[in-house]
Formats: C-alpha cells, sequence, structure tokens
C-alpha cells in the first residue's frame, strides 16, 4: 500500500487551523510529488484504509478502542497544550472526562512518534528518542491588505477566550487607568472576551439573561471569529498596541509565541508578560516585556506607546519583519513540518 497518511484536524479553532489546516495546505504538494498523501479531516470515513494516523491532544474512549484494531498501522499523536496541568481556573479542566488523560498518557506510549509546538513541552512529555517539536507557523499571506487605517483613537486590543481570566488579572487595573486618563484619545478592544471586573450586566425585562455591557464609553467588547475569518476580522480592527499578559504558573510556560506573530503582523507594537512564550521579544526592539505581576509596568508601556508614536510603529515594523522570517510558512521553519512528514512516511 502506498503512503497515505490520516491528519486529525480537530475543529475550526486555532488548534485546528494552525496544527492541522496550514500544515495541510503549505506540506500536501511537496508530499504528493514524492508520493507521500496527506488526508485532512475531523476522522476517517468508515473502512478508509490509512498507513499512518496522527491524531491531537485527548484521545477519546471510542477511539481508543478501535486504535487497538489498527495496531498494524503507525500511529502518531501531537498536542499544543499541556493537557496535564490545566489549572481549575481554566474552563478546560471540566472538559475532560477523569478517564480521558489515563488513556491519551497509554496511547502516547504506544505512539511511534510524539509531536509537540514548543521546547517546554517536549521537557514535559521527556521521550527525545520520539519527540518532534513542530513550531506554529503564521501564513503571511493571510495579512496582506490594502485597508488603511482611518484616522481616530488609538486601537488598543486584547484577544482570546473565557479560559484566559486569570491571565487578565494584571492588566485590569492599567487598563482603567488609561480608559480614564485618555478618554477619547484612546478605544480599548477585549476581542473573544470581556472581563467581569470591566463589565456591568444588563437584562431587558421579560428576557431570560442579561448582557455584557462595557463600563466605560471608551472600552468595547468583539465577538470572537474562527478560521480565516479571523484574520479579516483582526485586519479590520487596525490594532495600534496588542496586550498579551500571562499569569506564571506550569501550564503557560508550553504556550507558543502565536499571539505575538498574530498580531505583529496585523501591524500592532506588542506588549507582553516575559514569560516563556514570549521570550522571544527582544524589549524595545521588536516589543515590550513586563514582569508577572507588575501592574505599574503594564500602565507604564501602554502609555509609552500612545505618546510616542515613532516609537510605536518601530516596535511594530520589527516585529512584523521578524515574524515574517521566524515564524511564518513562508520562512526556512517549514522545512522541519516537511522533514516530519517525510520521516513519519518511513516509520
Amino acid at each position: 500500500m502506498a503512503t497515505k497518511i490520516f491528519f486529525n484536524i480537530p475543529n475550526e479553532t486555532a488548534c485546528g487551523l494552525y496544527r492541522g489546516t496550514l500544515p495541510l495546505l503549505h506540506c500536501y504538494h511537496e508530499l504528493a510529488m514524492q508520493g507521500i498523501r496527506l488526508i485532512g479531516d475531523k476522522s476517517p470515513f468508515n473502512n478508509e484504509e490509512f498507513t499512518h494516523y496522527i491524531f491531537n491532544r485527548i484521545i477519546n474512549e471510542e477511539f481508543y478502542n478501535n486504535a487497538f484494531k489498527m495496531l498494524e498501522k503507525k500511529l502518531i499523536w501531537q498536542t499544543d497544550d499541556d493537557i496535564w496541568n490545566i489549572p481549575s481556573w481554566n474552563p478546560s479542566c471540566r472538559l475532560i472526562k477523569p478517564n480521558q488523560l489515563d488513556i491519551t498518557n497509554h496511547f502516547i506510549q504506544k505512539a511511534l512518534m510524539v509531536i509537540v509546538s514548543t521546547d517546554h513541552l517536549a521537557k514535559l512529555i521527556n521521550m527525545p528518542e520520539k519527540t518532534v517539536v513542530l513550531p506554529n507557523l503564521i501564513d503571511s499571506t493571510y495579512f496582506n491588505t490594502k485597508n488603511k487605517k482611518e484616522p481616530g483613537p488609538i486601537k488598543i486590543v486584547w484577544a482570546g477566550s473565557a479560559s484566559h481570566d486569570k491571565d487578565l488579572e494584571d492588566i485590569i487595573e492599567p487598563i482603567i487607568k488609561i480608559l480614564e486618563k485618555y478618554k477619547e484619545r484612546v478605544v480599548v478592544i477585549f476581542w473573544g472576551y470581556l472581563p467581569t471586573a470591566l463589565a456591568n450586566f444588563e437584562r431587558e425585562p421579560g428576557f431570560p439573561t442579561a448582557n455584557l455591557v462595557p463600563k466605560y464609553p471608551n472600552l468595547y467588547y468583539g465577538e470572537w471569529f474562527n478560521g480565516r475569518i479571523f484574520y479579516e476580522k483582526l485586519m479590520q480592527l487596525h490594532t495600534d498596541i496588542a496586550i498579551m499578559p500571562l499569569t506564571d504558573c506550569e501550564f503557560n510556560k508550553s504556550k507558543s509565541n502565536l499571539k505575538y506573530s498574530e498580531m505583529s503582523m496585523s501591524g500592532a507594537a506588542c506588549i507582553a508578560t516575559n514569560l516563556l512564550p514570549y521570550q522571544c521579544i527582544k524589549h524595545n526592539e521588536t516589543g515590550m516585556l513586563v514582569e508577572p505581576g507588575d501592574k505599574d509596568a503594564w500602565f507604564n508601556c501602554m502609555e509609552e506607546l500612545i505618546e510616542n508614536e515613532t516609537f510605536r510603529l518601530k516596535l511594530a515594523a520589527n516585529a512584523k519583519l521578524h515574524v515574517m522570517e521566524e515564524y511564518s510558512w513562508q520562512c526556512p521553519q517549514r522545512e522541519k513540518w516537511l522533514e516530519a512528514f517525510i520521516r513519519i512516511s518511513q516509520l
């Protein structure tokens, strides 16, 4: 049987896009030229035959039972998150069933290769003989746009989901100070999740649910979008300053610099917590770094980027070039993915 690799694309979130759709898009043709068929989907069709299977993150019981019918096949496991140290404040910890970690751990032991997104994840798994680090990469063509920013207030943007609520603790007070000091000169946008401390709850008479209403006139909440439309919406924001706080915990150490890559490619100057995922940033060159818990530094960095347009534009330009040269599918990092798929075909 010719080499035919099933490549699990679990969903339409960032995991599905960066660990499935984009690798498939950028590697399919060259692999096909070498006789390697890479088929991406949520699951294989009934009776569909593959020589290799690549699966993502948590392995459910149904698949686990079926996997033992495929022992003559080559099984590979992939993750871009630390599934063993999800903190109690992260909603994801309640989505994993009690036996799923045990099932996944057993599957990892059986897998011929383990694919992870960061060096820290590789160290955590501690199987160097079969672990490959393949970084999350940006497709720079998704950020090509001729839309120019219209004159108006400086836009500060945070983007993420409710799973990052704890990460936002360091920036609540600094954001309030920025909103009150600069008023109409600045707009702050929380895209995907509005923290409770910055929201009022309003409910119309007769309606069972309440609406989140930002507490300040220059504070906005935007609905999240998945898939390719995410990039279109991101570019339409015309972000000036992107803020990327993280709380100092074991779970966050395995995160990638993906948010820095996305926001930098959109043209923003980035401020991030000085933890492992964002230590690719050179302070005052490709962004600004803030120590965990330093709320005054968050305010000072935002204030400096608001007041100093030349500095802000320099950081944004440097960061965009940095991402294009080091963290995009259009840079040499693509070869790591190609080499990994070729290596899988030879297992």
